[in-house]
This record gives C-alpha cells, structure tokens and sequence, in this order.
C-alpha cells in the first residue's frame, strides 16, 4: 500500500508542477496526469520489483509527463498526421495527378 500511495503521489505532484507555470492549465495537467499514470502503469507492469523502489515512480512519471508534452508538441506542430510518416514526400516523388482546366476545351 505504500509503493501505491508514493505512486499517486508522485503523479499528483508531476502534474501539479507541470500545471502551474503553463498557459493552458487544464491542457498540462490533463498531459501531465496522462502521461504519469501511463508511465507508471508501463514500469509497474514490465518491472514491479523495480517500481517498488521509492524513487522510481517519481522517474516514470516525470518521464511520462514529459514524454506526453512531448508527443502532444508534435502533433500540434505537423499540419496532418500523414506529414510525420512522409506520406506528402511520397506523393511528391510519385507525382501528382494532373488536373485538367475545367475552362479549357
């Protein structure tokens, strides 16, 4: 019960620091609160003898927290999801269709 309460603590303190100086605060909380308890969850499942130790949760949800700013900061910068996988790079080595001038006989 104690590795559970460090835990949450560790989450609600990440993203209360995380919230506090943003300019969206209900943005950064939402990521921060995420983005910890997924990391959390990750470390919790793939090494539980690991997230036993007191100062692992407050490293998986920091790294969480950020990991999720993080991803959140490259969506919102990429105009389409299909401009991260270089779907538009592709099109332009295929070449586009040619249109034709709906004015033009």
């Amino acid at each position: 019960m104690p590795h559970l309460l460090n835990a949450l603590l560790s989450v609600a303190v990440v993203a209360g620091l995380l919230a506090g100086p943003s300019l969206r605060p209900r943005l950064a909380l939402l990521l921060g609160l995420g983005g910890s308890v997924v990391a959390n969850q990750f470390v919790w499942m793939l090494a539980p003898g690991l997230w036993a130790h007191p100062l692992a949760p407050w490293v998986a949800s920091t790294a969480g927290a950020i990991t999720a700013v993080a991803l959140w900061s490259l969506l919102r910068t990429s105009p389409t999801v299909l401009d991260l996988v270089g779907a538009s790079e592709r099109q332009d080595l295929v070449g586009a269709p040619e249109r034709q001038d709906p004015f033009v006989d």
